[in-house]
């Protein structure tokens, strides 16, 4: 039985595929390259042997001839940084797309400094790279705008999960923690940006509310750079380490 939509005036066929759970990464490209494809795809076959493991998955191979050829015919400026995201459905079928483009020349602090807010419950589906944390992450943004601030830090039971579907990092004088309960490239390369910086005392474990109220930095790494939190309540951050880890990425 086909499935129909009425929208517009207009009648159109239901594509109920759209629907299924889907994994995904999202990925820096440039110079019509995708940067650390390799890792990226190790943690869509890890997530894919969890989720859906009877999906067929396309090679690595595969997925770079993808890129390489939605970059060239899209006709993008080789040496832009661009953002693209790959989808695997149940089905196996894959959509790369270009999602944006990035101001900066390297992976870098951005400059906006958010105000971000807490909201208890709705982690789980934020450490699982799919559709439902998509979903779940537009769900806690549209509810932190209602009070005028810009992102959300998701925590269950007093225990920091996320934000902005990224791991959580706090700096506390030298003593850098890091929360890797998502598993990400992003995060990745900010730890072993930190191993170049020996002044600081680097730990990976579980973050509670209250390190966020005593810390002097919190900020994340997602495929846009590196983001400083600006304010969570009544607390101002500040961004030297996040600055600092930056510069080592870039250079």
């Amino acid at each position: 039985m086909e499935e129909w939509y009425i929208e517009s005036g207009k009648v159109e066929r239901y594509n109920l595929e759209e629907n299924d759970l889907f994994i995904y990464q999202r990925v820096r490209a440039t110079d019509n390259r995708v940067i650390n494809l390799d890792k990226h795809l190790d943690i869509l076959k890890t997530y894919a042997e969890i989720l859906m493991p009877q999906t067929p998955l396309p090679t690595a191979k595969e997925i770079e001839q993808m890129c390489q050829r939605l970059l060239l015919r899209g006709g993008y400026s080789a040496s832009a940084t661009l953002f693209l995201d790959i989808r695997i459905w149940q089905s196996g079928k894959v959509r790369i797309s270009v999602v944006g483009t990035s101001i900066y020349k390297q992976f870098s602090l951005r400059v906006l400094r958010p105000k971000a807010a807490l909201v208890e419950g709705c982690s789980t589906p934020l450490l699982y790279p799919t559709s439902a944390e998509i979903s779940c992450n537009q769900l806690l943004q549209n509810i932190v705008r209602q009070s005028g601030c810009d992102i959300a830090i998701a925590v269950d039971n007093r225990q920091v999960t996320a934000v902005e579907s990224a791991n959580p990092i706090v700096v506390h004088g030298t003593k850098v923690t890091i929360s890797k309960s998502i598993s990400s490239v992003y995060t990745d390369m900010v730890f072993t940006a930190l191993q170049k910086l020996p002044q600081y005392e680097v730990s990976i474990e579980p973050l509670t509310v209250q390190l966020l109220s005593t810390a002097d930095e919190i900020f994340y790494a997602d495929y846009r750079g590196i983001t400083a939190v600006g304010t969570l309540g009544e607390k101002h951050y500040s961004d030297s380490v996040a600055y600092a880890i930056s510069k080592v990425i870039g250079s």
